[in-house]
């Protein structure tokens, strides 16, 4: 993928495709982020080796600061996973991240992008609704500690245009 650069201050910040390398930083932001998925080792590195997956990493100077977990399956994109370092949350980190499965998931060239949520993450449900997502379905009691209603939301995607043509 094409690294977006987000100049901040005197600090170079890049969102970049993810390595084996930032698996373990991954966790590490995971584990402190009381509503991101709790995955394996092995299933972040699934996602960084296949065909399928995307896996981007907010990078700022040499520190791994947030990242995006999505799966490209049958003409669809879901977003399986998402987290920022606690210090780093509600400075635009999130959105950007999701723009780049969202012009990813254009670009491969998806009908729609999904995901789930908890009904109570009010901050999330701003984020995606203020970026076109609508609420498709509901899971009831999906989420465990505590149970909670998992709610599914779609964007639909056009595909990217064709610099070539002109779009």
């Amino acid at each position: 993928m094409q690294i977006r650069r987000y100049p901040r201050n005197s600090n170079s910040s890049v969102i970049r495709s993810a390595t084996a390398d930032d698996v373990g930083r991954l966790l590490e932001i995971a584990r402190s982020a009381a509503t991101s998925a709790s995955w394996s080792e092995q299933k972040y590195l699934q996602r960084i080796g296949g065909d399928a997956g995307l896996v981007f990493v907010w990078q700022e100077g040499e520190e791994v600061t947030g990242f995006l977990v999505a799966q490209l399956i049958a003409g669809d994109c879901e977003i399986e996973n998402i987290a920022v370092a606690s210090e780093h949350r509600r400075k635009g980190r999130g959105r950007a991240l999701v723009e780049a499965a969202i012009s990813a998931a254009q670009a491969h060239p998806c009908q729609s992008v999904w995901l789930e949520v908890r009904e109570s993450n009010t901050a999330a449900r701003r984020l995606y609704e203020g970026l076109g997502f609508c609420v498709a379905t509901r899971r009831r009691r999906y989420y465990r500690d505590p149970e909670e209603d998992a709610l599914v939301l779609k964007l639909t995607v056009s595909a990217a245009p064709d610099p070539q043509i002109g779009g």
